[in-house]
C-alpha cells in the first residue's frame, strides 16, 4: 500500500467522522443600516419649553421617595411589681379632664388654619 495514499485516507477519516453532538456555527443575522435621525428645527420657542416642562415633570414623577418600613411593636411581658408601681406613679383617670377644664375656662380653642 502506498504511504501517501494511507496518510490521505487518515485525514479523511478524521474530517467525516460522525460526533454524536456535532458543533453548529451561529446563524448569520442580516445586517441592518443604521441611519441618522434627522434633527427637529425648533423654531417655535413655546413648543421647545413646554417639552422641556413635560420633561422634567416626567422625571419628576419617576423619582419617588423610599417610604420607610416600620418594624412591628413588639410588647415585652413584666413583672406584677413592676406594673403596680408604675400604675401607682400615674395620676388618676378623672385628674386629667378636671386640669383641662380649669384651664379652659369656657373658651374653644381655635385652630389658625
Amino acid at each position: 500500500m502506498d504511504p501517501e495514499l494511507y496518510a490521505a485516507s487518515k485525514v479523511t477519516a478524521r474530517t467525516t467522522r460522525k460526533v454524536r453532538f456535532a458543533p453548529k456555527a451561529p446563524p448569520r443575522r442580516a445586517q441592518t443600516l443604521v441611519l441618522p435621525k434627522p434633527e427637529k428645527v425648533e423654531d417655535d420657542f413655546d413648543a421647545v419649553k413646554s417639552e422641556e416642562l413635560l420633561r422634567r415633570f416626567k422625571e419628576a414623577t419617576t423619582r419617588k421617595a423610599k417610604v420607610e418600613k416600620k418594624g412591628s411593636i413588639q410588647f415585652v411581658p413584666a413583672p406584677e411589681g413592676f406594673l403596680k408601681s408604675l400604675k401607682s406613679n400615674l395620676p388618676p383617670k378623672g385628674a386629667e379632664k378636671l386640669q383641662n377644664s380649669a384651664s379652659n375656662d369656657g373658651k374653644y380653642h381655635l385652630h389658625p388654619f
